[in-house]
């Protein structure tokens, strides 16, 4: 049996804001909520509503799935992951 893990959301948002490199007010901007309660529910210290999972994963282009249970079906958090690795490593070639 699955169980909803606040804790677990929690770090897969958190997981999801860095990967595309944005700070905890830029992402609450996007979200139209307040940085506050972005960082709220970052920390687990607060849960969000099913609207605001939706928009957490049309924002960051993942699927309610993985959000909630961790379950990465169609394989956007590993592309994320793959792109935002790139990145890393193009600006570190281009810093030299």
């Amino acid at each position: 049996m699955t169980n909803y893990n606040i804790l677990a959301i929690a770090g897969r948002i958190s997981y999801l804001r860095r990967q595309n490199g944005l700070t905890l007010a830029e992402a609450a901007q996007k979200l139209g909520i307040q940085r506050r309660s972005l960082s709220n529910i970052e920390s687990g210290a607060k849960g969000c509503s099913i609207d605001l999972l939706v928009r957490i994963a049309d924002t960051y282009g993942c699927s309610l799935d993985y959000l909630i249970l961790g379950r990465d079906i169609d394989g956007n958090v590993a592309k994320l992951t793959l792109q935002s690795t790139i990145q890393e490593l193009t600006r570190l070639r281009d810093a030299f």
